[in-house]
């Protein structure tokens, strides 16, 4: 199928400036972004539907795994966390109960949960560091990985006190970020997710881009379009199938060749889109650690 995904553009601009976005208030006068993005319309990608276990964590960065959480939970459930209710808890600890499951990890650490919809109550900005978590993001649009390995080593650091950095160290754990993303409605037509098979990218087809927020950095990775790249997807994914992909990972095998993380981005299917309602997604993010 022929889709239509927005990359970062190839400019002249960034062999000399690095991208980067400004989070927060910004001084007056000051741009925000040197971000210029550009959508092609023709990007061929490919539908897994009836072949998911062929995609794995370790090969291509990204897998679906079908699991049937034993809560049934809905944004309403993630949108009155603030109240208290048990629910949401009960998920997670599923979720990490899954992670562990899923990669034979001795410790999993839950450090962060965000919903979305392409309804258009969601948030304009494609911004993870909106600090109410009841509210709606949009759907992640542009070709990215989460994190550069810097940034996601800075993220790593900042989830641990210094005495858990000395425990859980490099050497000695294998350390990866992991988003398991999960439909909240019966099924996803509209803005559903697509992957980019990490063996189809090459260092030189990303470019990292700064964080830059009042009271940390970050750095993460826009993809550039090339021809050269695989894409996938899971038509109809319901909610007990699940997406789960790298976001960072200590191992970094040869990443001249092989970045660690697969390239991801939501996409439209005008066809598809008028079958179903907004999409509704949570993603919960993770640090699993498996001993070496």
């Amino acid at each position: 199928m022929l889709v239509s995904i927005s990359f970062i553009s190839d400019l002249p601009l960034y062999k000399e400036e690095k991208p980067y976005t400004l989070h927060g208030q910004v001084a007056e006068g000051r741009k925000r972004s040197n971000c210029h993005f550009t959508v092609h319309d023709r990007i061929e990608v490919s539908d897994v539907r009836e072949r998911e276990d062929s995609f794995t964590l370790l090969q291509h960065g990204f897998q679906f795994t079908r699991h049937f959480f034993s809560v049934l939970i809905s944004t309403s459930d993630f949108q009155a966390e603030n109240l208290g209710t048990g629910i949401v808890k009960n998920y997670l600890d599923e979720v990490i109960a899954l992670v562990k499951a899923e990669t034979n990890a001795s410790k999993v650490v839950l450090f962060d949960w965000r919903i979305r919809t392409s309804a258009p109550q969601a948030h304009a900005v494609e911004d993870d560091q909106v600090s109410d978590r009841s509210e709606f993001l949009a759907p992640a649009s542009i070709a990215h990985s989460d994190y550069s390995y810097d940034g996601g080593l800075a993220r790593f650091k900042r989830q641990l006190s210094s005495d858990e950095i000395k425990e859980y160290n490099l050497d000695d754990w294998h350390i990866r970020i992991i988003n398991v993303w999960r439909p909240l409605v019966d099924k996803v037509y509209d803005a559903p997710l697509a992957f980019c098979d990490r063996r189809s990218v090459s260092q030189e087809d990303l470019l990292e881009e700064d964080k830059v927020h009042p009271t940390h950095w970050e750095e993460g990775l826009y993809l550039l379009h090339r021809d050269h790249h695989k894409w996938y997807w899971l038509s109809e994914q319901t909610r007990d199938e699940v997406a789960m992909f790298l976001t960072w990972d200590s191992a970094e095998i040869d990443s001249s060749v092989i970045p660690v993380c697969p390239p991801h981005a939501s996409f439209r299917d005008e066809s598809a889109s008028r079958k179903g309602p907004p999409r509704e997604s949570v993603e919960v993010r993770l640090l699993a650690f498996t001993k070496r």
